[in-house]
């Protein structure tokens, strides 16, 4: 589907509900070494210590070498920004990946946090550069990221609506309301819904009133 898709000119978001299933599908997309296909990734950082994932298409992971990778067709100040970006993921990354150590100082935690906030302050310039420059055609994404990304404030809320194919993996486990919101947000694609028999039906849980 990808493929064909993006031959013809298209763009595509694949999603699915677990993080373990865009992998899987990452992985795929990357074994059919098309030169069609622009992939790229949206995934929270918040499993960035997992070393297990397939992490060739993460858009932080690009977003981090594209002052490498596309120099040539960059500006000098938009250089320096994706240079900034890769200087503090780098640095957040060494910290969520040792751990919090009780001897680290409390100025370097504030240190820390002023990273944070600079590095989500740039994500959104950066992205905006990032799409000009790479022009990604498919999107992988789980579902929750996809209505994120696509909100009124997300990185994608100014061009998700140009996606002619919208694929949504292990469908059946999607409980309705949010199927019904995937539906009715990108009402203007094509929508392929995936899934079997075999898979765990939408679950959620909440506490009783009494």
């Amino acid at each position: 589907m990808a493929d064909t898709d993006t031959r013809n000119g298209r763009h595509v978001l694949i999603t699915s509900v677990q993080n373990n299933a865009v992998d899987v599908i990452a992985a795929k997309i990357a074994q059919l070494n098309s030169s069609h296909i622009r992939p790229v990734r949206f995934v929270s950082e918040k499993i960035i210590a997992d070393t297990n994932r397939f992490v060739q298409y993460d858009l932080a992971n690009l977003l981090e070498r594209f002052h490498l990778t596309h120099a040539e067709q960059l500006e000098e100040d938009e250089i320096e920004k994706f240079a900034q970006f890769a200087d503090c993921r780098q640095r957040l990354r060494e910290f969520v990946l040792t751990g919090t150590d009780p001897d680290v100082m409390r100025a370097e935690h504030s240190e820390l946090l002023m990273l944070e906030r600079n590095t989500s302050k740039l994500i959104k310039q950066l992205v905006d550069i990032f799409i000009r420059v790479y022009k990604p055609n498919v999107f992988l994404c789980t579902v929750a990221s996809a209505l994120n990304i696509t909100a009124p404030e997300g990185l994608l809320s100014d061009c998700y609506e140009r996606w002619a194919s919208v694929l949504l993996d292990e469908a059946l486990m999607l409980p309705e309301a949010v199927l019904i919101t995937m539906l009715s947000r990108f009402q203007n694609s094509c929508s392929t819904l995936n899934g079997d028999s075999k898979q765990l039906p939408p679950s959620s849980t909440a506490p009783m009133s009494g």
